[in-house]
Parts: C-alpha cells; sequence; structure tokens
C-alpha cells in the first residue's frame, strides 16, 4: 500500500504508470495499454496545472510526499477542508479474485469554496494475461456538498492466483491546491 501527496507523490505515480506501459508494449496488450494511456494522460494533466499555478510550493503537512501506509487496505487524511478516505479491498473465491476501490470524500458545514475531483481505478487479471477486467470512474468537480463517494470494481476467474490493483486519486481544484494519491495491489 502506497499514499503519495502533492506533485512530487503524482510523479511517483506516474513514474509507475509509465513502467507498466512499457511492460504492456512488451506483451501486447492493446486493451489495457489503452487504459493505461488514459491513466497517464490523467496524471501528466494534473501535474502540469500543478506546476503551471505553483501548487507545487510544499504543503504543511505531516504526511510524507509518499509513503507507505500499512497493513489496513484504507486510510484517512484531511483534505481541502474536509477528509478523504480511500478503501482498496481484495475478495478471494474458490477459482476468482475481486478488488473494489473505493473514494470517500465528507465534509461539514459550512461548505468550503473549493471544488475537487475523485478519481479510482481498479484491475483484476489472471497471472498469464488470458483474462483481466478493469474499470475506473473519474468525478465532475465536487463541491458544496456534505459527502461524495464513488467505487470502481473489477474481478477475474478461474484461476487460483488472481492479480489484483487498485488506486484512487483527489486533486483540488478552484482555491484548493493539494493532490493525493492511494493504492494497493495483492502481488
Amino acid at each position: 500500500m502506497r499514499m503519495g501527496r502533492g506533485v512530487e507523490g503524482f510523479e511517483f505515480a506516474l513514474r509507475n504508470a509509465r513502467q507498466q506501459q512499457t511492460q504492456l508494449k512488451a506483451m501486447r496488450m492493446e486493451k489495457e495499454l489503452a487504459s493505461n494511456a488514459e491513466r497517464i494522460r490523467y496524471l501528466e494533466g494534473h501535474i502540469a496545472q500543478a506546476l503551471a499555478s505553483g501548487a507545487h510550493a510544499p504543503l504543511p503537512t505531516t504526511t510524507p510526499a509518499l509513503s507507505n501506509v500499512g497493513p489496513s487496505g484504507s486510510t484517512s487524511s484531511a483534505f481541502c477542508a474536509g477528509t478523504i478516505t480511500f478503501n482498496i479491498t481484495f475478495d478471494y473465491g474458490m477459482v476468482d479474485g475481486a478488488v473494489t476501490t473505493h473514494a470517500e470524500w465528507s465534509e461539514f458545514g459550512p461548505h468550503a469554496e473549493m471544488t475537487r475531483n475523485i478519481h479510482t481505478y481498479a484491475y483484476a487479471w489472471t497471472p498469464d494475461h488470458s483474462s483481466y477486467q478493469e474499470d475506473s470512474d473519474s468525478s465532475g468537480p465536487i463541491g458544496g456538498t456534505c459527502c461524495y463517494f464513488q467505487e470502481s470494481f473489477a474481478a477475474v476467474g478461474v484461476t487460483f492466483s488472481p492479480k489484483l490493483y487498485g488506486s484512487a486519486y483527489i486533486v483540488g481544484t478552484s482555491g484548493c491546491n493539494d493532490m493525493l494519491f492511494y493504492e494497493d495491489s495483492n502481488y
């Protein structure tokens, strides 16, 4: 499990996505390449926007730019006048597996005049890559509300050792220049 904050955290996630892209190209996995390219564009766009706006200045936080978060599979963090909770769960059947990525935003009123965007991603595959499923979702701007959640879900079978990965991102906009990501895998 890994969590990253700010431009440095998103740059780490971008490096991982680019490494994965190289592996997918070598294996000629066209559908997965398209999805990975979308994630790379998402990360590059938010990094460029943050650098252009000066949001890459160090933020007063006790969370390191990149850290392991422990064995729980979920984490909560203060984020832009509210709280973001990420939860990635792995479920196993007799000959299958599934991953659910859940991101939940909450804020007590009165609501801050800021917006945030959330992106979730779930990916499940067999070790030989003969079968896979992926799901991703991006919110529009979230603001002026007490709470919001979204999930992505992927499952795969028939396999005794499914490979499962989930990630979630939140980006502050319109008055909040923070970025946070969380990822977890079973491998």
